[in-house]
């Protein structure tokens, strides 16, 4: 009886595993490239984003001014630019980068072109001005 049960209790603690593999190919190609000259695309214009902030204990942020406005933490406008790694925007820009959308609304894509942080070193602390400028682009027909 005691073997039984041992037998009864093992083969029920098993549990029924199957994977079935199947040889797949993927439909997409590896590489997918877009031939893009500057006669394919219209220059629209460039605009300049500032933002002013200081930095306490490297880690308590306090944001000024936002293009030359007085920064309201409850009124606020983000753009978020996302691309490759090289052309990243810091992340205190979103709250500027609204301007170059609200400028040039109709265009299709924008470009990062240079950004410069200011840093004026205090005790415990810091002052620091971000300017990034932005190229709007669009797509000619």
């Amino acid at each position: 009886m005691t073997m039984l049960a041992l037998a009864l209790l093992m083969t029920s603690c098993r549990g029924m595993f199957s994977v079935s593999q199947s040889p797949s190919a993927s439909a997409a190609p590896d590489v997918v490239r877009l031939n893009i000259d500057y006669s394919n695309v219209q220059y629209l214009g460039e605009v300049s984003m500032e933002v002013t902030s200081t930095i306490y204990l490297g880690v308590i942020r306090d944001i000024k001014t936002v293009n030359g406005e007085s920064y309201d933490f409850r009124n606020v406008k983000q753009a978020y630019f996302k691309g490759r790694k090289e052309v990243n925007v810091p992340n205190v820009m979103n709250k500027a980068t609204y301007k170059v959308v609200e400028t040039y609304p109709d265009a299709d894509f924008y470009v990062p072109v240079r950004c410069v942080k200011e840093k004026q070193r205090m005790f415990l602390g810091r002052n620091e001005t971000v300017t990034l400028v932005v190229r709007a682009y669009k797509y000619s027909k």
